[in-house]
C-alpha cells in the first residue's frame, strides 16, 4: 500500500482530499492534503460521436467547414446561430485523475527521499463564488475515493 484517501471534505471553496501516506514497509510516512477548486464542477466535457465529432444539444453532429484548402484540405467543425454543444453530465475531472496526480506526488517524494512530515495546504481565504456553488457537488462526484487504498 502506497497511500489511503482517508477523508473527502469541502473546506473554503475547494475539496479537499486527506490522504495517508504509508513507507515501503507499510508504516506511516505523512498526512497530505490535495485540493481541487469547486468551480472544476462545472467544466464538463462536450460529447463526440462514435467518429470522435462534436454533438449539438440535439443530438446531431455539427457542421464543418474548411479553414484551409488542400491539400490537404483542414476542416473544423463549428455552432451554429441559436444552438449549444452537448456536453457530458459529470464533471470533466474524473476520480482516476486524482489518483494520478496522488500516486504521481507520492513517487516523486519517495525516490527525492522526502521527509517534511505532514503537509497541510489547507488555509482560510475567501473563495469566488463559483468554487462555492460548485464544492458540494465536486465532492459528491469525488466521495467513492473516500477509503481508497493504492
Amino acid at each position: 500500500m502506497d497511500f489511503k484517501i482517508v477523508d473527502v471534505f469541502a473546506h473554503y471553496g475547494q475539496v479537499v482530499f486527506a490522504v495517508e501516506h504509508y513507507n515501503p514497509d507499510g508504516s506511516f510516512w505523512h498526512l497530505e492534503h490535495y485540493t481541487f477548486q469547486g468551480r472544476e464542477f462545472f467544466l464538463h466535457k462536450r460529447v463526440t460521436d462514435a467518429a470522435g465529432k462534436f454533438l449539438l444539444d440535439d443530438g446531431t453532429v455539427a457542421p464543418e467547414r474548411i479553414v484551409r484548402p488542400g491539400p490537404p484540405e483542414i476542416r473544423e467543425q463549428y455552432l451554429p446561430d441559436g444552438r449549444a454543444w452537448r456536453y457530458h453530465t459529470a464533471p470533466q475531472r474524473p476520480p482516476e485523475s486524482v489518483l494520478n496526480i496522488i500516486t504521481a506526488e507520492h513517487q516523486k517524494r519517495r525516490l527525492t527521499g522526502w521527509q517534511q512530515g505532514n503537509v497541510n495546504t489547507l488555509s482560510s481565504f475567501r473563495p469566488a463564488r463559483a468554487d462555492q456553488d460548485g464544492c458540494a457537488g465536486l465532492v459528491a462526484h469525488f466521495q467513492g475515493l473516500k477509503g481508497r487504498i493504492v
